[in-house]
């Protein structure tokens, strides 16, 4: 129930709104866009504002900041909602107070946006890399963390737990990889052999070079190469001709993850909460709450983390620090929204955490798929 307070509109719990009560306000006029007759701040035909821009330019933008930055208003409103108040968004819209907030999807939009924004800036760490390269320019073979390494150099030794695999120096020559490769190129179709010779002809520090040699002269040194290592040859060559270009590719379609996660979660959601006879709409709307906080707080961690204290040794403390709130957030807005006890509402929440990794480590390998097959 809305009161008039005078200049004091209550519209729900704690929440007051201003109100012009100018007696101009109240006056019946023309809309100019519809030409409907208006009572009040906006045509109830098409909804436009009945304010009259035909005054000063710095009257304007002054109205324009006012409502932008008034700590009243909608946007301030909203997000102070979303952040303290886990799940009160979903909880009014539930209970049709909507106009007090913006609404779900221009939210939701903005932060995924501002997020995969913020993901394709963000600067690729070099130093991070899932091998090792520690080889001689002339000469170097591939060995199995498992097997033993035969004349390793100390200078040259790579930690286990750095790297899945090791270049040891050897007595081989650089040009004795072309007759150690050969038989299996002649295996290999005209395509993923092209993409071989690319990949030779780069500078022999290149890892992209390392590595392929290092696979093929594997591949070469097995008596016979199982199924699998036939198929997975071409993917490897792909990947490693052109390895900047998938990670962008992923980059690209992790907008399309988020996109078939989202319905995902809301029917996984009403299965588990069948009883409670919520309607999918309304938690549709709480799982854009959801997205849009997580994509808020993800974006606020990669500002932190990737620009401001690049390089600071406590940042993974940060990283830390973020999921932890996201996941204790997350709990207590289903908890809020879907009600109930706490230890039924911990083994739903932590089982549809489940079911969200699985689903999200699936449409992510289907996504890496579908890049590497379009290399």
């Amino acid at each position: 129930m809305a009161i008039n307070l005078g200049t004091l509109y209550w519209v729900g719990p704690g929440d007051f709104v201003r109100m012009n009560t100018d007696l101009e306000s109240l006056e019946a006029r023309i809309c100019d866009n519809c030409g409907a007759e208006v009572v009040g701040r906006f045509c109830h035909v098409c909804g436009q504002n009945a304010k009259n821009y035909e005054s000063s330019l710095w009257r304007v933008i002054g109205d324009i900041l006012r409502e932008q930055f008034d700590l009243q208003s909608r946007a301030t409103r909203t997000f102070k909602s979303l952040v303290l108040h886990p799940g009160l968004l979903a909880v009014e819209f539930k209970a049709n107070r909507r106009a007090s907030y913006v609404s779900p999807i221009r939210m939701y939009l903005f932060s995924s946006l501002l997020f995969f924004f913020l993901v394709a800036l963000s600067p690729s760490d070099q130093s991070a890399r899932v091998f090792s390269f520690s080889v001689d320019t002339n000469s170097y073979s591939l060995q199995s963390q498992e097997n033993e390494v035969e004349e390793s150099d100390p200078s040259t030794d790579v930690n286990d737990e750095e790297s899945a695999f090791q270049f040891q120096e050897t007595q081989r020559k650089s040009e004795d990889f072309a007759d150690d490769i050969e038989p299996v190129r002649q295996l290999l179709d005209d395509r993923t052999n092209q993409l071989i010779s690319e990949i030779l002809i780069r500078t022999e520090d290149s890892p992209s070079r390392q590595l392929l040699l290092g696979h093929l002269v594997r591949l070469g040194d097995k008596e016979e190469p199982s199924g699998i290592d036939w198929w997975i040859t071409p993917l490897v060559v792909k990947i490693l001709h052109d390895f900047s270009r998938l990670v962008e590719d992923v980059k690209n379609n992790l907008a399309l993850i988020m996109v078939i996660l989202l319905p995902w979660m809301v029917l996984t959601s009403a299965l588990l909460n069948i009883g409670k006879h919520v309607r999918l709409v309304h938690q549709l709307v709480f799982w854009m709450h959801m997205f849009t906080f997580a994509f808020l707080i993800l974006s606020f961690e990669l500002l932190v983390v990737r620009f401001a204290l690049k390089g600071f040794w406590w940042t993974g403390f940060v990283t830390l620090a973020t999921y932890l709130l996201l996941l204790v957030h997350s709990y207590m807005a289903f908890h809020k929204f879907y009600g109930g006890g706490h230890l039924a509402g911990i083994f739903k929440f932590f089982l549809l955490l489940m079911v969200y990794f699985v689903a999200l480590l699936v449409a992510f390998f289907a996504v890496v798929a579908l890049s590497i097959y379009n290399l």
